[in-house]
């Protein structure tokens, strides 16, 4: 048996004994960009798992060897590596060696050791309508963000009670579908769950109105940094008031995402008037306004300030066609900004020339275009007459009207790493001119979720490599008609989204035809993953 043993890496000591990988993993789970804790990590299990020593070696190399490599390692023994876990989480994830994200039920709260041997900083619980709390719920002690996807109940049984259970490491808050409203957010704030966050997403929760919304802002919040609210039900006059008093003093990013577009009045023109004198209007890195119409001096306003440091920007559903083209030509008040979401707002070619020969819009990396009316003309102006297709990161174009012509001047962007065009004039050439040689070097993920796909193009994806692809986004049909034969091509894949309900019979053809690790479903917004391991466990254990 070893006995005492001392680390030196990188000139650090560490002293460790045997039987103490507990406290080497909470090394490495506190200080989570430091690679040493994990070297010393790695030297600990070189006699015990010189396979596990090297996955954490490997981890923070960026080498496509070295990823390849990863992989195998993960594909091999990921599961084994994952313990208890395995058998109580829906998906988890390896990030540098360790599994540090897990997502399942409420199962995962019960008593026991599964927590031990991981460095979870994210957790996404899924709750059934009628879950109750476990006694003591158990939770990961690096815990740093926490996602709960839950019903109507979860807001007032869970959320006073979550407060003395949650670590103090706990910074991210996410509530999903909880029926927060505005007597719950008051209970919440009572039992000082927001005092400790920096992060807060409230998503669809349909009875979180503008009372709820000024709670929120009278609540002891005050170290946000991030607040999104996604389809609630508040107005413009509650949201003013937000904009106006900015009650949170270090927010750096704002996103309201409503349903659908507000119908013009005062209360919405006035809405932008009281940002921009607002204390928030210099300090907001990332605004989303989103079914918010700011009018044409509010679009032109926006451009034109000087004062604003915007590196985030979305206005989707905000009538940019007919309000806002003052914005699209662009001003000082947009030259910062690397990421653009100007969804639905019937765009066509002229708007898109219009933003492509803008000389404000040099940051641009990252550009969001769905359901608007782009054309090829509109593609190839945006590609060729100006900076940005040299430089695009990130290009949504679903439920557009591209077509050949468009997908070749896309297949030139050389740093293209994520493409959405579900929805399009998909056909056979267009595809062959994306998987073409040297076409799209970076990309890594496509989605062609919005589209039917011809058996042309299935006969395509499922048999010629393109290199460097991890990530494939479709529709449950088209997932069914492409995976009902072998997919050699995508043995490389690690991910597959599919747009539909959860059918797990699919997740397993699958799994089973490809080389993905996990498999996502998208069904009215909602995301339920699982990966291979975990659907096995679930298919045996409903027999």
């Amino acid at each position: 048996m070893m006995g005492h043993r001392l680390f030196v890496v990188r000139g650090v000591a560490f002293f460790g004994m045997a039987g103490t990988e507990e406290e080497l993993i909470h090394h490495a789970a506190i200080r989570p960009d430091d690679p040493t804790p994990r070297l010393v990590y790695a030297d600990w299990l070189e006699e015990r798992d010189p396979e596990r020593a090297e996955l954490i070696r490997l981890s923070p190399r960026s080498d496509p060897g070295h990823q390849a490599r990863e992989e195998e390692l993960l594909r091999k023994r990921g599961h084994q590596w994952a313990g208890p876990l395995s058998n109580l989480a829906h998906t988890w994830q390896f990030h540098g060696g360790l599994v540090t994200r897990a997502e399942g039920g409420e199962n995962l709260l019960l008593s026991g050791d599964h927590w031990t041997k991981h460095a979870v900083h994210h957790l996404r619980l899924h709750l059934a309508p009628g879950t109750r709390m476990p006694e003591g719920p158990s939770l990961p002690t690096h815990l740093r963000r926490l996602e709960i996807a839950g019903n109507e109940g979860v807001a007032r049984t869970w959320l006073p009670r979550l407060r003395s259970a949650l670590p103090a490491t706990v910074e991210q808050l996410v509530l999903e579908r909880c029926g927060l409203d505005t007597e719950s957010t008051r209970m919440a704030d009572r039992a000082g769950l927001f005092a400790q966050l920096v992060h807060l997403e409230l998503r669809d929760n349909r009875m979180f109105g503008d009372n709820a919304l000024r709670a929120l802002a009278q609540s002891s919040a005050n170290r946000l940094r991030s607040l999104t609210i996604h389809h609630a039900n508040i107005t413009p006059v509650a949201l003013g008031e937000l904009l106006a008093n900015a009650p949170f003093p270090l927010l750096e990013e704002l996103r309201v995402v409503l349903p659908a577009s507000f119908p013009a009045g005062p209360a919405l023109h006035a809405l932008f008037p009281k940002f921009q004198t607002g204390p928030w209007a210099g300090q907001l890195r990332h605004l989303e306004l989103a079914g918010l119409p700011l009018g044409v001096d509010g679009h032109l306003s926006l451009a034109l300030n000087r004062g604003l440091h915007l590196e985030r920007l979305g206005l989707a559903h905000g009538r940019v066609a007919t309000e806002g083209q003052h914005l699209l030509q662009g001003g000082a008040g947009v030259e910062g900004v690397r990421e653009l979401d100007l969804s639905g707002n019937d765009l066509e070619t002229q708007h898109i020339q219009l933003l492509a020969r803008s000389t404000h819009w040099g940051a641009l990396e990252k550009l969001h275009l769905a359901r608007n009316r782009v054309t090829d003309g509109g593609m190839k102006s945006l590609l060729e007459e100006g900076p940005i297709g040299g430089q695009l990161t990130r290009l949504d174009l679903s439920r557009n009207r591209v077509g050949g012509p468009g997908f070749m001047a896309i297949s030139a962007c050389p740093k293209l790493r994520f493409l959405a065009l579900g929805g399009n004039y998909l056909g056979p050439e267009a595809i062959e001119a994306l998987w073409e040689e040297g076409s799209l070097p970076a990309l890594e993920e496509i989605d062609f979720s919005a589209s039917p796909l011809e058996e042309k193009i299935l006969r395509i994806l499922r048999t010629r490599l393109k290199s460097g692809l991890k990530t494939l986004a479709l529709s449950d049909h088209a997932a069914g008609m492409l995976a009902s034969k072998p997919c050699p091509a995508l043995a490389g894949l690690t991910k597959v989204r599919l747009l539909g309900k959860p059918d797990w019979r699919l997740a397993r053809t699958v799994f089973e035809r490809t080389g993905a690790m996990e498999v996502e479903f998208i069904d009215e917004g909602r995301a339920w993953r699982r990966n291979r391991h975990a659907l096995e466990t679930q298919l045996k254990a409903s027999g």
